[in-house]
């Protein structure tokens, strides 16, 4: 597997090369210290096949530069890992393309599930954030489309798939995907399955 890192603080990037090359999930680890020479490596490298990016190095311009990343990269997922877990930002991420938001503060077990995750083709975004985000929306229940969605996805439908069916955009499943994770207190879609089977949701 080829992951491009891309970070402008080097220890960062060693680290979490390291960490990848460890648990060989990489065999091969490419590197980057800001936004234009991500994009090259892409470029070079048409065989990637995953991003974590840090959201504030050079040229990022935050959701901006993930929307740039996202589009050069595909099909392959970009993941944002950054120090920031504030809702407002990962909900821009997300509807920019993004597979996930992870802090760099998550635990090395915390890290690998959210890879997993991203890799199986799904969103991740850290628990806490979620939980932020539906205390601070006071919803509490799926709307009609979200059920919609969720039982698209018990199907084992892919996201993309899930837009077709519904007549919408890739984006607009990941919005509503936020959504349903905050209201379930999930942070996975393998997770959310399981939670609504238990509440009887997909019955």
């Amino acid at each position: 597997m080829k992951i491009l890192i891309a970070d402008d603080h080097a220890l960062f990037r060693n680290g979490l090369r390291s960490f990848l090359l460890g648990i060989d999930l990489a065999t091969l680890a490419i590197e980057a210290e800001d936004l234009d020479t991500a994009l090259a490596c892409l470029d070079e490298h048409q065989d990637i096949d995953l991003v974590l990016t840090d959201l504030s190095m050079p040229g990022m311009q935050g959701a901006q530069g993930v929307s740039c990343l996202v589009q050069k990269a595909a099909p392959a997922p970009v993941a944002v890992i950054s120090a920031s877990e504030e809702s407002c930002m990962m909900r821009e991420v997300i509807a920019a393309g993004a597979a996930g938001c992870i802090s760099k503060a998550a635990s090395p077990d915390v890290l690998l599930h959210a890879l997993h995750v991203i890799l199986a083709g799904g969103i991740y975004l850290p628990s806490r954030s979620l939980l932020v985000a539906n205390e601070e929306s006071g919803d509490t229940r799926l709307s009609a489309r979200q059920m919609s969605i969720l039982k698209l996805l018990a199907e084992g439908m892919s996201n993309k798939e899930v837009a077709r069916e519904l007549g919408v955009t890739e984006g607009t499943v990941k919005q509503h995907l936020i959504a349903i994770y905050a209201c379930l207190g999930v942070n996975s879609r393998t997770r959310a399955i399981v939670t609504a089977q238990k509440m009887g949701l997909l019955d």
